[in-house]
């Protein structure tokens, strides 16, 4: 057990924002349960930098546990602890889109990869590893927009694979209004005027 205060986030970590609800509700669990898998964290001048688990850390700080179960991981390259970082968030699925997209993009400035490299790192396909890098192109006036908008992974891949960012907010914004499914989007992607079999009211149940 480590004393919470004495460990401290990395700030390089891949995983960027974090939902107060599942904070507060794992926290209640901790108080209820105990925390079931530990944080992992790396020795640091003045302490400990988590590696693996923040949610976990922020939560046990929440129920105001002073002590947290964590294991030392024998780590001193953060390039290295970046890489841990990665692959736990991404097998936890804990990553949004465009935090996986900088995630592995960082992850190859970092060590050097190759896509060719990334996909066995990551457990990717090539073509995913791909279509998620394209997510960088993006511009982040048109990713704040898109955000909102809870998008599926494949529309956010048509609305990347745009060539400007005016044209990226006129798709993304067609999507809303209309409802489109990834195959209507498609067609919107490429030019086509494509209209949803079904009303925006029924789509949405307003």
């Amino acid at each position: 057990l480590l004393p919470v205060d004495r460990i401290q986030p990395d700030p390089n970590q891949p995983r960027k924002t974090f939902s107060e609800e599942s904070i507060s509700s794992l926290a209640t669990s901790i108080q209820e349960k105990g925390l079931l898998q530990p944080v992992s964290v790396r020795k640091a001048d003045d302490g400990f930098i988590l590696v693996a688990g923040e949610r976990r850390w922020r939560a046990h700080q929440k129920a105001e546990i002073p002590k947290i179960w964590a294991v030392i991981v024998n780590v001193d390259d953060p390039n290295e602890a970046f890489e841990i970082s990665l692959v736990e968030n991404l097998q936890r699925e804990d990553l949004n889109p465009f935090e996986d997209a900088t995630g592995i993009s960082e992850l190859m400035k970092r060590r050097g990869y190759k896509q060719k490299d990334v996909t066995q790192v990551v457990g990717r396909s090539k073509s995913q590893v791909s279509e998620l890098l394209k997510l960088n192109r993006i511009p982040a006036e048109v990713k704040e927009k898109v955000l909102t908008s809870e998008l599926s992974r494949d529309h956010l891949f048509r609305i990347a694979g745009q060539e400007t960012p005016e044209a990226m907010l006129k798709l993304h914004d067609r999507i809303v209004k209309l409802g489109l499914n990834v195959r209507e989007t498609r067609q919107a992607a490429k030019g086509q005027e494509t209209q949803p079999k079904h009303p925006l009211i029924t789509r949405f149940g307003q």
